[in-house]
């Protein structure tokens, strides 16, 4: 199985959402959603440079190339650290469209509880994969009761509790920055983290619009508004949104 990239599958939920046009909802509900969405998929280089102000590096040729080395791997971290956030504005604001924020409760909350209520069914595929992996690399980090709420979760409301304690972290400065790895074995699986948060995020939204607006009977009667020209005739909706992170996609939802 081979998925789509990250970028390109913050795209195809965008277009999935652009194409939408029922009864009750139209793609103008989706307008903010669709916004984050795209910046999420246009990011595709960010430049950092450490130590830009300090003249001293070039005296020594071992600083100036751990410099470089740095540089290089923070600006990874950065583009991968901006699309995430980008794609957290998008879910969030999909849960605050379902829900109406009356009380303290946090909005990952609110979007846990949404889950656990509606979603019916296994997660997505390609969900328990990357939510094991988040697992095994954070778990140390969780607190016991963090643990406890894991274990008590909804099955398609794990990712969001994990990533929303990642996300703080960073939100907070309180993570540390990984170094290159020749001076810091094992600081680099931060992009891994980074990149699996943002998968596991996309998979939920996914998860979220079929708690929604699944077994419904909706479909997308144009589809070329989603995928230019793959799809001819109308599809359903739940199809494509268990779908449309597969490079084949397209084959998969005509074989159904």
């Amino acid at each position: 199985m081979k998925y789509i990239s990250i970028n390109e599958h913050a795209y195809c939920l965008m277009r999935i959402l652009n194409a939408i046009e029922f009864e009750e909802i139209s793609q103008e509900d989706f307008q903010n959603i669709t916004d984050w969405l795209n910046m999420a998929a246009g990011v595709e280089q960010i430049n950092v440079i450490t130590e830009r102000y300090d003249s001293s590096i070039f005296i020594c040729s071992a600083s100036l190339e751990y410099s470089n080395e740095k540089s290089k791997l923070w600006s990874k971290l950065c583009a991968e650290l901006v699309i995430f956030n980008f794609i957290w504005g998008s879910i969030e604001s999909l849960i605050l469209k379902f829900i109406t924020k009356t009380n303290e409760d946090s909005t990952t909350y609110l979007g846990r509880k949404f889950i656990s209520k509606n979603y019916k069914g296994p997660t997505i595929k390609g969900f328990i994969e990357a939510y094991n992996k988040l697992y095994n690399i954070f778990q140390e980090e969780l607190s016991e009761q963090e643990l406890k709420i894991i274990e008590r979760e909804h099955h398609a409301a794990k990712g969001l509790f994990l990533v929303s304690r990642l996300r703080n972290q960073f939100a907070h400065g309180s993570r540390l920055l990984p170094l290159p790895e020749d001076w810091s074995d094992g600081l680099t699986r931060e992009v891994e983290i980074i990149q699996l948060s943002s998968r596991i995020i996309l998979f939920t939204i996914q998860m979220l619009l079929l708690a929604k607006y699944g077994f419904n009977g909706y479909r997308i009667e144009d589809p070329a508004l989603f995928d230019f020209g793959r799809l001819e005739e109308s599809v359903d909706l739940d199809t494509l949104l268990k779908y449309l992170h597969f490079e084949d996609y397209d084959t998969r939802v005509l074989e159904l």
